[in-house]
Parts: structure tokens; C-alpha cells; sequence
């Protein structure tokens, strides 16, 4: 007997064969890439954490969760006959998505799967399409996974998300409003509430999508993560006002939660009154709980964007004395004293920031190239070279050698310039992977040294900038030869375990 009767014979000749050709067959990273995908369309639970940063939590490609994988089995599956034919589009179907054919793939699944009313047909033929980033595609294939399979989470979830996304709300609200009220019988809302931010987000029209929650979340006013949800939700849509008043009534639901009178007060700031309803937030929220150490920190920043920043450095400072260790303080420390021109004191954070022990987790290369940045203003030069030595393989390694090599213009070792501007040449191209055109690869060795002021603008804004055009796959960032440092800060709080 051989392979096929032995499949045809089988009861789980279909899941074997669909699972064999899933993990064997598939196209290149297509078990990753269609979990992501999947991930992406149905937003999973997630811990509270997320919030403080105001992203979406990573999801993982593992992300059913254990409700999604029960509900999922509940669900009946048919007794499918392995057909000589069915075998054959199972393998031409997969061979198609190995060889980058998505759309046809895509087709065939979904024709299989309405001819078997196997879901699993349903889910493979959504996968490709979202894969092919083919929306038209699957949002039938998602629908029919529901339909086949109306108990999956996962499945309901996918089909909702996808009618958000293409605008389709009225179809949606339904399943959103089934869902809401599977959540309250199992005590689940406040998970759901934060599913429903992240889906509406989405959604293109914005005060659509508002209207939208305003109708699931009617009963719900009482509950932190509806007003919150809200809060999101209007701040989006641009109803600022609208957006403050919902932040204000979560934090006053939900008064010693910290992460939630730090999401209040970033919902709360782009009102009519600007930044003070997330102070007021915040700083009653300190009065109360005076070692909240996250809330003093989202504070002080948002004194420093108020433009307050000696106070700002004040709460810094209080933070500091509760986390001396902590590189997200220093650094936004030695941020705000350049800021206000207090550049000795700004090297002395920073220093103490790349001095930390090697336990605590954290990028040394922005700040070794503030450093260099501002010891180079101070007209430091050996010790703006010796910082931007410093900085090693990364997103900043490239400007770190170029800034290098003109500063060792500036002080008279033109020698020593020119030969690490012709080191970094070839640089740009192994690490950028991009071609250099000939204007490139003359703008290193034809520029005068030292450069003066017109011949750098030159330099970065105009040789330079038009090879970067040139080549849209691989942006020249390393040609920004005269920017300001970024506010934003790329180091990590949480030291390592």
C-alpha cells in the first residue's frame, strides 16, 4: 500500500497532510509570517504593561491563547475523503505559495475549503492572503473560516478586525457587541475593552469608529478600561476635549492605579488646555503615591514638553534619588540640561549614564554620540573624537565615523580624516547595502579639508543627500552631518535579570 491509500484510508488523513505540508511545504518564514499576520488582524489579551507605552503588545507567534485553542476544538470538523484531487490542489496550492504565487494559493485553499467546509482550509487560505497583503481576499476567506468554524476565537476575531479595517463597521458591530457580551459573562471585559482599542485603531474614519464604542460601551461607563478605550478612541477621532473628560473619569474610577493615571494623562494632553489636565492628573495621582517612581517619570516629561523644564529637572532629580541606577533617567537628565544650555552638566549625566555597571540594560551608543555631539560644540575635539570612538556596530556607528573623521578635520589631523573617511566609503556600502553613485563615492574624498561650514551644508544636503534619494531601498541616515540630537530617548529603564 502505498502513501496516498495509506492517507486515503485514514480518518486524519487531512490533518496530517495539512499539517506536513504547513510546516515542509510552505513558502520561506511562512509559519512566522502568517502568525504575525493572523496576530495583527485579531488582537490577543494582553498585560497591563503595554499601556505605558502606548503601543500595541508584541505579539507572539504562538498567539492563541488557551481559551482561543479550547474554543477552537469545540468546534466540529467534516469527514473529508482524501480524493486523488484534493491531494493534487493541497500540494499545487502549497508548491504556488513556496514559489511566491500567494494570489493562486489563496484561491485554491479558499475553493477547497468551500467545497470540504473544512476550517482549517478557511484559516490556510486567510493566511495566504493577509501573507500577500491581499485585504479583498481575506476578508472572504476570513468570513468563511467564521462560518465553519463560528465557536474559534481566533476566527471571529480575524473576520471582526478585517471588516474594521476595510471600512465594513456596520458588519462588524454585531460580532463586536456578541463578543462584548461573552466578555461580561465571563468577567472579562476590561481584557475585551483593550482588544476593542487596539482593533478600532485601525479604522480609518475615525469619528465613525468613536460612534462605534459610544453604542458597545453604553453600559459601561462605570468601568476604567471603557473610559479609557474612550479616551484613545476620541483622541484619534480629534476630539480632543471629548478625549480629557474621559481620561479625567478613568483616573478618578481607578485614583491608586498607576498605569492607569499615566495613560489617562497621555490621553488628557491634546485638549484645548494642552498639557495641564495630564499634569493635574499625574501630579494628584504623586500626592497620594509619592514613590511612584513610573508616574513621577512620565511627570517630568511632560513638564519638559510644557516647556517647564526646571521643574522638570526637579522631578528628575527626586526620581534619581529612587532609582540612582536608572539610564532612562540620566539620560533624559542630561537631555534636558543641553536643552537649557547647561552642557558641563549634561557631559556629566551622560557620563554617568555610559558608567553604569554592565548589569544594567542599556544602548551606550546615543549617548556616546550626544557626547561627542556636545563636546564637539564646546569645541572639545579630542575629546569629541574619543567619544565618538567610542560607539560601536549599531543604528548611530555610521554617523559616529563620519562626525569622526570631519572633527579630526577640525583639529588639524587631516591625515587621520581622510583615511577614516575612506574607511567608512565602503562602509556605507557593506552595512547600508546600497550602491554608491559616483557623486557618493567622490563627496568622501574630494571634500576639503578641514571642512569649512558651506562646504559641510554642501556636503550633507546636497552630494550626498541626492545619492541617498537615488536609492529609496536603503536610506543614506549617515549623511545628516549638522542635526540636532533627537528628544527621543532609546534607552532601556529595566535593568537586566
Amino acid at each position: 500500500m502505498n502513501s496516498v491509500e495509506i492517507l486515503r484510508n485514514s480518518r486524519l488523513a487531512l490533518p496530517i497532510l495539512a499539517t506536513l505540508l504547513m510546516s515542509a511545504c510552505a513558502f520561506p518564514n511562512a509559519g512566522a509570517q502568517d502568525a504575525t499576520l493572523i496576530s495583527q488582524a485579531a488582537p490577543i489579551s494582553t498585560d497591563e504593561a503595554s499601556r505605558e507605552s502606548g503601543q500595541p503588545a508584541a505579539m507572539a507567534a504562538d498567539h492563541e491563547s488557551a481559551d482561543a485553542e479550547e474554543a477552537d476544538r469545540t468546534d466540529p470538523l467534516p469527514d473529508v475523503t482524501l480524493s486523488p484531487q484534493l491531494l493534487f490542489q493541497l500540494l499545487a496550492s502549497e508548491i504556488a505559495a513556496q514559489r511566491g504565487q500567494l494570489g493562486s494559493a489563496t484561491a485554491t485553499y479558499l475553493r477547497m475549503a468551500e467545497d470540504t467546509g473544512d476550517p482549517r482550509l478557511a484559516r490556510r487560505a486567510t493566511e495566504l492572503a493577509l501573507a500577500n497583503r491581499a485585504l479583498d481576499r481575506a476578508l472572504p476567506a476570513s468570513k468563511l473560516w467564521h462560518e465553519l468554524a463560528p465557536q474559534s476565537t481566533q476566527a471571529s476575531t480575524t473576520y471582526e478586525t478585517l471588516l474594521l479595517s476595510t471600512g465594513n463597521l456596520d458588519k462588524a458591530e454585531p460580532l463586536m457587541a456578541k463578543r462584548l457580551e461573552t466578555a461580561r459573562q465571563s468577567n472579562k471585559l476590561a481584557q475585551y475593552y483593550r482588544q476593542i482599542e487596539r482593533s478600532l485603531s485601525r479604522v480609518t474614519d475615525k469619528p465613525a469608529a468613536l460612534a462605534l464604542l459610544d453604542r458597545l460601551a453604553s453600559n459601561d461607563s462605570g468601568l476604567t478600561e471603557a473610559r479609557l478605550a474612550r479616551a484613545a478612541t476620541a483622541n484619534a477621532a480629534g476630539e480632543g476635549e471629548r478625549a480629557v473628560t474621559e481620561a479625567e473619569a478613568a483616573a478618578r474610577l481607578d485614583p491608586s492605579n498607576e498605569l492607569t493615571a499615566i495613560t489617562a494623562a497621555r490621553y488628557a494632553q491634546d485638549g484645548p488646555a494642552g498639557e495641564a489636565p495630564g499634569l493635574a492628573i499625574l501630579e494628584s495621582f504623586l500626592k497620594r503615591k509619592p514613590k511612584a517612581i513610573e508616574a513621577r517619570f512620565a511627570y517630568a516629561r511632560l513638564l519638559a514638553s510644557d516647556g517647564r523644564k526646571s521643574d522638570a529637572r526637579d522631578q528628575f532629580e527626586l526620581a534619581l534619588k529612587q532609582e540612582p541606577e536608572s539610564p532612562a533617567i540620566l539620560f533624559s537628565l542630561g537631555q534636558l540640561a543641553y536643552q537649557t544650555d547647561q552642557k558641563p552638566l549634561a557631559i556629566d549625566y551622560l557620563d554617568r549614564y555610559v558608567a553604569l555597571p554592565a548589569s544594567v540594560q542599556r544602548d551606550n551608543n546615543p549617548a556616546y554620540l550626544f557626547l561627542g555631539q556636545i563636546t564637539e560644540e564646546l569645541k572639545r575635539y579630542d575629546d569629541a573624537i574619543a567619544y565618538y570612538g567610542e560607539v560601536g556596530p549599531g543604528e548611530q556607528y555610521l554617523d559616529a565615523r563620519i562626525r569622526r573623521a570631519i572633527v579630526m578635520g577640525n583639529a588639524g589631523r587631516v591625515d587621520e580624516g581622510r583615511e577614516l573617511s575612506a574607511t567608512t566609503k565602503p562602509l556605507i556600502c557593506s552595512m547600508q547595502r546600497c550602491a554608491i553613485s559616483p557623486k557618493m563615492a567622490t563627496c568622501f574624498t574630494t571634500t576639503p579639508w578641514p571642512p569649512s561650514a558651506s562646504t559641510n551644508s554642501k556636503f550633507s544636503k546636497k552630494a550626498c543627500a541626492k545619492s541617498s534619494n537615488s536609492t529609496p531601498t536603503a536610506p543614506m541616515r549617515t549623511t545628516r552631518l549638522a542635526t540636532r540630537w533627537p528628544i527621543a530617548m532609546s534607552a532601556s529603564r529595566k535593568p537586566a535579570n
